[in-house]
């Protein structure tokens, strides 16, 4: 695996975690009622095996200089880069509508695809981010379009949103890094946070978010 220079044995190792963001006050009678809910996201841990020092050396620079929400990435969920239900290309998908109240997006262009549970969906979103989710159950294509409920509560879409289920990614930020330099193979570990932008967002100046070495990183991440 390799890109622009970051070699490494594989990623051994990756952990997806869907958090939910809720506010909620404890009765006199001693239950919970809660008031508000917000928008899930996804939480990642991946360990990377590396072949050298020097490549250690450049994912060990990559990691540190990325340790600040200035600078996100793309990232996939790494071992379910492909959906069950028999889609093998993206290229005529299309995301038709999204309703955020009933927690479903529609597609358009899917042929015969069956979207399984688990299947992750990912789309660019109308404030430049992207918004990754996963189907919460098996639904069938009628004439090549299909309605997905979906976690989390889907975002509005970009006017070219690019819905993927193939290596679908969202944008992330590097948390924590841990790094072991060993007689074995040296690897090291990250901690990284999904970000969801709002409109008031501005993107990255320094690292565009559907460009370059993210995108192409964020793929190959997937694999």
């Amino acid at each position: 695996m390799s890109v622009q220079g970051l070699d490494c044995i594989g990623i051994t190792d990756a952990e997806f975690t869907p958090n939910n963001v809720q506010t909620s006050r404890r009765t006199n009678a001693g239950g919970s009622q809660v008031l508000t809910t917000g928008l899930g996201f996804w939480t990642a841990k991946l360990r990377i095996e590396t072949p050298t020092r020097q490549a250690f050396s450049v994912w060990d620079s990559w990691a540190t200089a990325r340790q600040a929400s200035r600078y996100p990435f793309l990232l996939g969920r790494t071992f379910r880069n492909t959906p069950r239900g028999g889609a093998v290309t993206d290229s005529s998908l299309t995301l038709t509508s999204v309703n955020a109240a009933a927690g479903t997006i529609t597609l358009g262009g899917a042929g015969t695809y069956t979207a399984r549970m688990g299947d992750m969906i990912s789309y660019k979103t109308a404030a430049g981010g992207y918004w990754l989710g996963t189907v919460l159950q098996n639904v069938v294509a009628g004439g090549g379009s299909l309605t997905l409920p979906v976690w989390p509560m889907p975002l509005p879409a970009n006017v070219t949103p690019k819905p993927r289920r193939m290596s679908a990614f969202g944008e992330f930020t590097i948390s924590r890094v841990r790094k072991s330099e060993t007689f074995e193979p040296n690897y090291f570990e990250f901690e990284a946070e999904q970000v969801n932008r709002t409109p008031s967002d501005e993107p990255s100046p320094l690292i565009a978010p559907n460009q370059g070495e993210s995108l192409a990183y964020a793929e190959t991440l997937a694999l």
